[in-house]
């Protein structure tokens, strides 16, 4: 009787153990479904968050783009309205030197004001043309004075 009993004891421990690990093997089995569900949510959110970045870096390139456009046209258009009002005042300085000819203009407090016989740009050329009305309005004047 005591060798059943023994055989019976060994039987329900090996039982029990067994029991045990197949309850760990039920563990083991429900962490590798749960890590693998993380990893297939981490993989999304990767994803996604790569998906984000190529958007946000498409749009950086945009607001940079239009940064730059913006950036650059008051420069161009302020070369423009200086190179335009450059022309403009020299063809007023040669119309009204031209003018003096015929009719002597009256003096007005805007003439007072406004020199135009001074150049207002620095280029080279420019400078070239302004000196060349200041003689020829000098030398009219000179002309008015002999006669």
């Amino acid at each position: 009787e005591s060798f059943a009993a023994k055989a019976n004891d060994r039987a329900t421990e090996v039982e029990r153990r067994a029991t045990e690990v197949e309850r760990r093997a039920t563990e083991v089995e429900r962490r590798a479904t749960e890590a693998e569900r993380r990893a297939t949510e981490a993989e999304r959110v990767a994803n996604a968050t790569e998906v984000r970045c190529v958007r946000l870096e498409e749009k950086w390139q945009r607001i940079t783009s239009v940064i730059k456009k913006v950036l650059y046209i008051p420069r161009v258009a302020n070369r423009f309205y200086h190179r335009i009002k450059n022309k403009t005042i020299a063809m007023r300085n040669s119309v009204s030197s031209t003018s003096e000819e015929s009719v002597k203009p009256t003096h007005t407090e805007e003439d007072a004001s406004v020199d135009q016989t001074k150049p207002t740009k620095t280029s080279p050329r420019s400078n070239q043309v302004y000196r060349n009305l200041e003689r020829s309005i000098e030398q009219k004047r000179s002309q008015e004075k002999c006669e």
